[in-house]
């Protein structure tokens, strides 16, 4: 059975296929974490989920990267819209109740906002994934343009002989799953371009 300590997910490197093709708007991708864990200081920025050992004691994963979660998201998305020919770059300190001045500060003719409520796994033998999460597009004045939001509890089965390497296979593809789903939206694409 694999080693339930010291895991780790490498969100920034996942491929998250965006819509075709690319819109004209300059984009701005933030990213913002509201899980509860996280604004309570039970758990840093960078948990993702747990890990179960032989006696189902549970030990924390984390971003590969050590950045927040909301970072790594950030990062990715803007990466893969990039690399689909989008104007798109990671921006920080973007909240869906942001100030005008803010967002204008970003130089972005759209806002791509990513708001974080739940995004946890949990593995022993199968892993199950909580997920509750908004993606927004908002103007350069901060006016919300179109949301799509995403709510599961899911188990996404299991290895016996290496759930650990099964639960960073299966998050990580349905991390992509989830996001590309929500990018290629109809309100949201028109909204981004």
């Amino acid at each position: 059975m694999g080693c339930a300590v010291f895991n780790k997910f490498d969100y920034g490197a996942t491929e998250i296929p965006p819509p075709r093709p690319p819109g004209k708007n300059s984009i701005g991708v933030a990213a913002t974490d509201q899980r509860e864990l996280v604004l309570s200081g039970r758990s840093p920025a960078n948990y993702v989920g747990m890990t179960r050992g032989g006696f189902g004691n549970p030990f924390s994963v984390t971003t590969q990267s050590k950045k927040p979660l909301a970072e790594d998201m950030a990062n990715a998305i803007a990466a893969e819209l990039n690399r689909a020919g989008w104007k798109a770059e990671a921006v920080k300190g973007i909240q869906l109740s942001q100030s005008s001045a803010a967002i204008a500060q970003t130089e972005k003719n759209r806002i791509l906002l990513v708001t974080i409520r739940k995004w946890e796994s949990d593995t022993y033998l199968n892993t199950e994934l909580t997920v509750d999460v908004t993606l927004s597009v908002l103007d350069s004045n901060g006016k919300l343009l179109a949301a799509e939001s995403y709510r599961s509890q899911k188990n996404l089965g299991g290895d016996f002989v290496n759930p650990v390497a099964h639960a960073r296979k299966s998050v990580l593809a349905e991390f992509s799953k989830i996001f590309s789903d929500l990018l290629r939206r109809s309100t949201i694409v028109s909204a981004l371009r």
